[in-house]
């Protein structure tokens, strides 16, 4: 459902621009077709970081985008301070309630945070723009319009979609990072299994090379169908929106011939050794990726079995993939439409998802901050079991002791 705003109503009759001067919400909605409310702070490192990148992306759609920062500065020193950096508008500091009362209708947990608005009040046109700019830096897909499968897919040239209809797609994000070749090597071994055994499967290759010099030094000896490089990377785009791709990452996505998802996170099951198709893994270790199943931690109840040793672990994992299967569904039977696919249950979806993981593979610091949550001691015990709701206010509950299927 989709919810309007009344942007005066919501921001307040007056804004505030360079040197404190008052500008009226009613003109600003009048003139620009969008405007953005950007959640900083001069104190967050990573708004720190952003901040210099929104400028530079205003500068190139001020004509139709107006930015409105909502400040989260502890003091109005400092706020003014960050303030005078900026090109665009803010609503008076002075209005912490307001402040907070934007943050709870737009959901924001953390900053920086971005959320674009239709300026006729019709609703939000993208709830997190951040990633966005960050691949598209000059706004050339600027004001993002969503965006489906078929109709990215349609756009490729005549001679690649009829290399790919009809069949098991994986898109390879291909970008020369840390865990490139062990992905790049295990998905052309696939590949040629594949082929070799008569299966209907091809591999798209989007490319994150910035320059066509560095695209064709990277790619040219890839079997696959490529997409040719664009300086706006359209394709690399908004295939990354879709299935939530960081810049510069290799990724792997698999798509079954009638382009419903089969695995979003194929280069986990690439380097775990799996064959085609490549289904999506049920349960996945915390030091190898965050998405099981085919959903982010974030946006599944999760159940984490923490061990203290391999033996442990591999126990553990056992005792996961039996839940797994139990509470899981399986969406094989959807019916699809150039529109539309039709599920034969709405529930075609796991209930819960399930990782496994310990102190050692803690590359990003979650395992020791959900521990902290669950107010476990510092010291990791032999098995540790934490369920997690982040989709329900950061809900994590722990126990550790006996760890079975029942």
């Amino acid at each position: 459902m989709t919810v309007s705003y009344d942007i005066v109503e919501l921001l307040g009759e007056t804004l505030y621009g360079k040197d404190n001067t008052p500008v009226s919400t009613a003109s600003v909605v009048a003139t620009k077709p969008y405007i953005a409310l950007y959640f900083s702070a001069s104190w967050c490192p990573p708004c720190q970081v952003f901040t210099p990148k929104l400028i530079e992306f205003y500068g190139a759609k001020s004509n139709e985008l107006e930015i409105v920062l909502i400040s989260h500065d502890h003091e109005i020193a400092a706020h003014n301070e960050y303030f005078a950096k900026m090109p665009w508008l803010h609503v008076p500091y002075e209005q912490r309630s307001r402040k907070s009362q934007l943050a709870q209708i737009f959901q924001v947990n953390g900053i920086p945070s971005l959320t674009l608005l239709r300026s006729d009040g019709s609703g939000i046109q993208v709830h997190n723009v951040r990633s966005l700019i960050d691949k598209d830096p000059k706004g050339y897909h600027f004001p993002y319009a969503p965006q489906t499968i078929r109709s990215v897919l349609t756009d490729l040239s005549d001679a690649n979609k009829s290399k790919i209809d009809g069949k098991t797609l994986a898109i390879y994000f291909e970008s020369p990072n840390s865990e490139s070749n062990v992905i790049e090597d295990a998905l052309l071994n696939v590949y040629n299994d594949a082929k070799s055994e008569g299966q209907d499967f091809e591999v798209l290759l989007v490319s994150w090379a910035k320059t066509k010099e560095d695209y064709d030094a990277r790619v040219g000896a890839f079997p696959y169908v490529k997409v040719d490089f664009d300086e706006k990377f359209t394709t690399l785009f908004h295939l990354s929106n879709l299935y939530n791709v960081r810049v510069d990452a290799t990724h792997v996505v698999v798509l079954s011939p009638t382009r419903n998802l089969i695995n979003n996170d194929g280069g986990t099951a690439l380097k775990r050794g799996r064959k085609y198709p490549l289904n999506a893994l049920k349960v996945v270790d915390f030091a190898d990726s965050s998405i099981s199943n085919n959903f982010r931690f974030e946006e599944k109840p999760s159940l984490l079995v923490l061990s203290k040793t391999s033996t442990a672990s591999a126990q553990a994992h056992l005792i996961l993939e039996q839940l797994a299967e139990k509470y899981s569904h399986d969406d094989s039977t959807s019916v699809c439409t150039d529109e539309f696919c039709e599920l034969d249950s709405v529930n075609a979806k796991p209930d819960i998802i399930f990782f496994t993981g310990t102190n050692d593979g803690d590359k990003d610091g979650i395992i020791a901050y959900l521990r902290q949550l669950a107010k476990f001691p510092d010291e990791l015990d032999e098995i540790e079991v934490l369920l997690c709701d982040w989709c329900n206010g950061r809900i994590v509950h722990g126990f550790n002791g006996e760890f079975s299927v029942d």
